[in-house]
């Protein structure tokens, strides 16, 4: 997408592990300068990004800058404790102003200010533990900056120009809107534009209308029929609820659906869960992203028995999506996982 990204890979919450990577990197050869990793607060869902930051926060000498694009979703909104936490986060912004204001008012009062500031600067850390929330960030061992008007370019320069003068990690908090200056995307509910096609600018319809039913649609339509022959039914995706046909079963059967996030290692063993639990989960991915949790599927899925059903969109060459989502890969690790049947429908009816 830009001439300064280093990679390209759609499958979200790597970008941390390859930063932490440059990082060791450029200080074993003893180069100079910033790695900046650029993560949503949507792939911050996945485990993978944790690992990182568990690595990341430990180099207290290795400078790395994370800028955090915050726009609360992915495809769908942002779900989960992380999410709750972040946005705890946006309503603090006052705290750095607040503690801007008072540096300046103190250091202009004569004789005792500058010594009531380094007094009251002692104390920062626990006054910003008690009024602004971003001890998950700090306590790991990055320093927070934010949250900032991801849409204002002067206050991203400035955040940036601060965080280089660290010597460590540090986040850096910026607040966007997904779809910002294009109204149609603003009103699109589903997932702003993220996947949009060929369309009329102007009436924002695909230039290339579907000629019928969609694999996604008459899948959509069926979970839903068993779900309600059956109470057993539930469902699971990761953090792609309209993508893979689950919303109309949402919509039934709200407390039977659950999106987990960009996290499919952990809706694998989440549906192992809920099958010893007595229960039957279907699992609706893409078969590309099936591919992260494979150690699961063995392991914990078929290891144990447990009756759980994967439903695969995507599957094959899917063109306009990118090389990275191309499902190529599923009939050929799967025909390795003991018990497992698949099946590989020709048309509506046989799926």
């Amino acid at each position: 997408e830009s001439e300064h990204d280093v990679i390209e890979n759609s499958h979200a919450s790597t970008v941390l592990g390859w930063a932490d990577g440059l990082a060791k990197a450029r200080q074993v050869q003893g180069e100079r300068g910033h790695v900046v990793a650029v993560i949503g607060d949507g792939a911050l869902t996945g485990g993978m990004a944790w690992e990182a930051l568990n690595n990341i926060a430990a180099a207290r000498d290795r400078p790395l800058i994370i800028v955090v694009n915050d726009n609360e979703r992915s495809y769908a909104p942002t779900i989960g404790g992380l999410a709750n936490h972040l946005a705890t986060l946006r309503t603090t912004d006052g705290y750095e102003r607040a503690l801007a204001w008072g540096k300046d008012v103190l250091q202009r009062t004569p004789v005792v200010g500058n010594t009531v500031y380094e007094a009251l600067h002692g104390a920062k850390k626990g006054f910003k533990d008690a009024f602004a929330p971003q001890g998950l960030f700090e306590d790991l061992g990055l320093k927070y900056l934010g949250p900032i008007d991801g849409h204002d370019i002067r206050a991203v320069e400035s955040a940036l120009r601060r965080a280089k003068r660290f010597h460590g990690p540090v986040l850096v908090h910026c607040l966007t809107e997904k779809g910002r200056g294009y109204e149609p995307a603003l009103r699109d509910e589903e997932d702003h534009f993220h996947t949009v096609g060929v369309m009329d600018p102007l009436t924002c319809e695909p230039l290339s209308p579907s000629s019928g039913p969609s694999w996604t649609s008459v899948f959509g339509e069926e979970i839903v029929r068993i779900g309600e022959e059956r109470e057993d039914v539930v469902a699971i995706t990761a953090a792609m609820l309209h993508p893979v046909g689950l919303a109309p079963f949402a919509a039934r059967f709200p407390d039977r659906v659950w999106d987990v996030g960009i996290a499919e290692q952990h809706a694998a063993v989440s549906a192992a869960g809920l099958a010893t639990g007595g229960l039957h989960p279907v699992v609706a991915v893409y078969a590309t992203f099936l591919n992260r949790a494979f150690d699961q599927l063995l392991m914990d899925v078929a290891l144990h028995r447990c009756g759980v059903t994967f439903v695969l969109d995507r599957a094959g060459v899917t063109g306009v999506d990118g090389a990275s989502h191309n499902g190529m890969w599923d009939m050929s690790v799967l025909q390795v996982v003991p018990g497992l049947r698949i099946a590989a429908p020709r048309d509506a009816d046989q799926l």
